[in-house]
Formats: structure tokens, C-alpha cells, sequence
């Protein structure tokens, strides 16, 4: 499993578009919170992940098999939901 950050609120966020960047913004600049992933399947995204040095999922089941994020922001687009919300559901203890 992925190593989280210890002190801190480790936050991962799902989709990259207008809100999710404003939604990565604000976790970086938040020093009690860690961004512990981005979850977006798009190639733009995985480039735009590795130039900012951000650790990328394709999806939650990816993430979910690798580590335990505190807070999952859903920033995708609403047509996309339901898989999200599916992935979670199956992921809780």
C-alpha cells in the first residue's frame, strides 16, 4: 500500500476539470491537508499529474487497491458518477 502523510488530512480528488483543479489548489495550499491522489483516467491528466508531481489514479478502484485516502472530493463530471459511487460502495469494511 502507498504510504499516506501521517498529521495530516490525506485528500483525493476525482476529475481534473475547472473544479477539481480549484479543489487541488486549495488542498496544496492547506497545510493541516495531503494530497494523497488525483483520480482521472484521461492522458492530459496523466501528463499534467507527473509535470506537477502528483501521484495519479486512472480510477478509485485503482487507488482504493493501493491506499486508504480520509476524504475522496467527486469533481467529475455527473454522467461519470455512478462507476465512482459503485467503486466506493464496494470498498467500504
Amino acid at each position: 500500500m502507498r504510504e499516506l502523510s501521517q498529521g495530516r488530512i490525506n485528500i483525493a480528488i476525482a476529475g481534473t476539470g475547472l473544479i477539481g483543479r480549484r479543489h487541488i489548489e486549495g488542498v496544496l495550499s492547506e497545510p493541516r491537508a495531503a494530497l494523497a491522489a488525483i483520480i482521472e483516467p484521461s492522458g492530459s491528466a496523466r501528463d499534467w499529474a507527473l509535470a506537477e508531481g502528483l501521484p495519479r489514479f486512472a480510477s478509485l478502484s485503482e487507488i482504493l487497491a493501493e491506499s486508504r485516502p480520509d476524504v475522496v472530493i467527486d469533481a467529475i463530471k455527473q454522467s461519470a458518477r455512478t462507476a465512482q459511487t459503485i467503486a466506493l460502495e464496494r470498498s467500504r469494511p
